[in-house]
């Protein structure tokens, strides 16, 4: 059973967004120049921005974090839901039983057929049935129907049943050999979904990081030239003296980047 997330774990993954980094970044050094000159704009302190910007930073953590926190426990209630509904009949130690697919062990005899417990949900040995076909299409691409039975014989008859595939006709039962991730479709689905490859970020998340990272070079460039305008305008022209006006200069170019990275972008 996947185990649930903690809050605080959510909020660490969250905080390695580029677009949060960038903004974190700026915002704190914006933080540092406004206390250490203790710069104000139109009687409003200057470390009033810097921290703003970092109380955002702060509510889109806690929001992405919460949505996150929800999907998760939505997921796993209905997961439980769903196994308690999905019930199997299986003889073990020579009665017949009702358990959930998690229940299940090597060595059970499962029942199964083709209206109420046609998905097979473990690796098994045909022991005894009528008719039955199995439909493999799922793993191996086989367009009709195998026939199953005790012996081997070519396309006429294999003993071997797959977990994932689905009974197309007839009833019987199968002596479980494999379950989990221990049965084929259980070797699929850690491969594809395993922990190396379970943290890969989805299409849309690379594009958004994308799009963060284009956005930043842009801003860089916008803060980059406007910075050098105002040092040539400023110095150059005006004839202002260096200390007097750099540290302005300075927040002014790391606002215009701050402006250039949306705050909300992390949440779409």
């Amino acid at each position: 059973e996947k185990k649930l997330p903690l809050y605080r774990e959510l909020i660490w993954a969250g905080l390695h967004d580029t677009t949060l980094i960038m903004l974190i970044v700026c915002a704190m050094i914006g933080l540092i120049l406004s206390l250490a000159v203790e710069e104000h704009h139109g009687g409003v302190p200057g470390w009033i921005e810097p921290l703003a910007i970092l109380m955002t930073v702060t509510i889109v953590l806690n929001v992405s974090a919460s949505i996150d926190f929800q999907k998760e426990l939505l997921f796993a209630e209905l997961n439980k839901k769903l196994e308690k509904t999905n019930k199997r009949q299986v003889i073990r130690g020579g009665k017949m039983v009702e358990i959930t697919e998690r229940e299940l062990v090597v060595g059970d005899l499962l029942i199964f057929n083709n209206v109420l417990q046609s998905q097979i949900p473990a690796d098994g040995i045909f022991v005894s049935g009528d008719n039955v076909k199995m439909d493999q299409g799922a793993l191996t691409g086989e367009p009709e129907p195998v026939p199953k039975g005790k012996t081997y014989d070519g396309e006429h008859s294999n003993p071997l049943i797959f977990s994932g595939t689905e009974v197309k006709s007839g009833s019987g039962i199968m002596l479980v050999i494999a379950v989990g991730g221990l049965s084929y479709s259980g070797k699929i689905r850690e491969q594809v979904y395993g922990e190396g490859l379970e943290d890969e970020p989805s299409p849309l998340f690379k594009k958004l990081d994308r799009l963060a990272m284009d956005i930043g070079k842009v801003g860089f460039v916008v803060a980059g030239i406007c910075l050098l305008g105002m040092c040539l305008i400023g110095f150059g022209v005006r004839g202002y003296a260096f200390k007097d006006v750099a540290l302005d200069y300075l927040i002014t170019a790391i606002t215009i980047l701050v402006v250039a990275v949306p705050e909300g972008l992390p949440l779409a």
